[in-house]
């Protein structure tokens, strides 16, 4: 299965308001624990309205939720998997042919009803909506992430029926930089999975320029898998094989972003089985 390539062009006024309030605007601060309570609901955001109007966290009529890049190093996550199992109501399940697909409160949420953007711009596949996870986001240059948990389709589309969920790969304020990072897993038979992510931004006065680039490699399993008298090479049939590429440019205001995303998976399927051969049956007992 190879899910068909999107390509995004945005164009705003404005970077995306999500609801949701980023720690740092609570003061200077290296804990989040030492805010204090009354500071933490005072706290500025930008909610999830047309019309972007900034409130406190109190009055915010939205559940929100913020992850930072020192939350995301703290908990070990090498996975955007990792990363959302810890917001509370969400989950991560099976479907057909190995898919993994988001729960939200325990609703399956594959189908389009959970809209994921990467930098303000949507990330759902354009024909059905899915968002399928597992080594297909580049976590090392994730900044923060932004998520509304509840529905939000009055503004953000039929998407965002469940969640909305915003990864943000750029800082606040424009910097120049250049990060690059690599990951390498080993499975007892193969390698497990691999991925390399190359962020860059520079600014050239009121103009921010920002590139960044990810792929990867991994499978689910390197075991083969039987069913009945049918065996598949797991190793084999269950490669997934993702490629994002990203650039952009802000200035006095205005932003404009191009985004190609594609997911390339080789399930197994029934002319994938085989026979298992003879020195891998278990021999007969004999009388």
């Amino acid at each position: 299965m190879v899910l068909r390539p999107a390509l995004l062009l945005s164009l705003s006024l404005s970077s995306l308001a999500l609801a949701a309030a980023d720690p740092a605007d609570a003061g200077s601060v290296s804990d989040i624990a030492d805010v204090s309570l009354e500071a933490l609901l005072d706290t500025k955001v930008s909610v999830a309205s047309a019309t972007g109007v900034t409130v406190s966290t109190a009055e915010s009529p939205g559940v929100v939720t913020v992850i930072t890049r020192e939350e995301i190093h703290d908990m070990g996550a090498r996975d955007l998997i990792d990363v959302l199992r810890f917001v509370p109501g969400f989950d991560f399940s099976n479907d057909v042919e190995g898919t993994v697909g988001l729960t939200v409160r325990g609703i399956w949420a594959l189908e389009g009803k959970a809209l994921v953007l990467l930098d303000g711009m949507p990330y759902n596949d354009l024909e059905y909506g899915n968002v399928l996870f597992g080594n297909r986001a580049p976590v090392d240059l994730i900044e923060r992430i932004r998520i509304i948990r509840g529905p939000g389709s009055a503004i953000y589309g039929g998407f965002a029926a469940l969640a909305v969920i915003n990864i943000v790969t750029r800082p606040e304020t424009p910097v120049n930089r250049v990060i690059a990072s690599s990951t390498y897993g080993q499975m007892p038979r193969s390698v497990g999975r691999w991925t390399g992510s190359l962020l860059g931004s520079h600014s050239f006065g009121d103009l921010n320029v920002h590139a960044s680039a990810f792929t990867g490699y991994s499978i689910r399993s390197d075991r083969p898998y039987a069913v009945g008298t049918e065996r598949v090479d797991m190793a084999k049939y269950s490669r997934i094989l993702p490629l994002n590429l990203s650039v952009g440019a802000d200035w006095k205001g205005f932003s404009a972003n191009l985004m190609y995303a594609t997911t390339t998976s080789r399930p197994p399927s029934p002319r994938t089985c085989r026979r298992p051969s003879p020195s891998t049956t278990a021999p007969s007992s004999r009388r």
